[in-house]
């Protein structure tokens, strides 16, 4: 997939796709029909302090964190809750 974001039903995360991909990471992947979501799109790699700390600020996002399992890698996030969209970063492995 590269540096080419794909469209989501979610305007917010479509927006945190690109700010990531101006910020030098890669979309990984693009998942559909979750359980509790829609959509999730996974970032290559780490998501930055300041993209996270900006990205907190949009009021149309929820930021979420997961320290993984053994059969999901250490997450974070964020949700658009009204479309059911999610945009994730990778965390390092405890």
């Amino acid at each position: 997939m590269g540096n080419s974001s794909e469209v989501t039903a979610s305007q917010a995360v479509n927006e945190a796709v690109q700010k990531a991909l101006l910020a030098g990471n890669a979309v990984e992947e693009k998942a559909d029909s979750w359980e509790k979501v829609r959509e999730v799109v996974h970032m290559r790699k780490r998501l930055d302090a300041q993209l996270r700390e900006e990205l907190k600020g949009d009021k149309r996002l929820r930021y979420w964190s997961d320290r993984g399992s053994p059969h999901n890698r250490p997450a974070e996030g964020f949700l658009d809750e009204q479309a059911k969209v999610a945009i994730e970063f990778p965390l390092p492995h405890p």
